[in-house]
């Protein structure tokens, strides 16, 4: 559930930031929304396969990776924002 919650994780990100800008602020808040819509997709999905309620799928499923999660997202951001000048500077071949 988790690995096909990445598609709609990708695209709520995806969109967020090219219509709110790439501020490392903007680009942290957008890459944890599209986060948390997968930790929605593989949650519930999570639920439904092994019949479980909320609160255990979010203790076996969501928050021991939170801390992981955070920090992936800070990282991202600021390698988003370090590596966007050259990237743009490429021309397609």
């Amino acid at each position: 559930g988790y690995i096909l919650g990445y598609i709609p994780c990708v695209l709520a990100s995806g969109i967020m930031i090219q219509k709110w800008g790439h501020t490392y602020g903007k680009l942290c808040f957008c890459l944890a929304l599209g986060v948390l819509a997968c930790y929605l997709f593989g949650t519930v999905w999570f639920m439904a396969i092994r019949h479980t309620d909320l609160w255990t799928a979010l203790g076996l499923c969501v928050t021991p990776f939170l801390p992981f999660d955070a920090g992936k997202i800070l990282l991202a951001a600021l390698l988003s924002l370090r590596l966007r000048p050259v990237l743009s500077k490429m021309k397609p071949a």
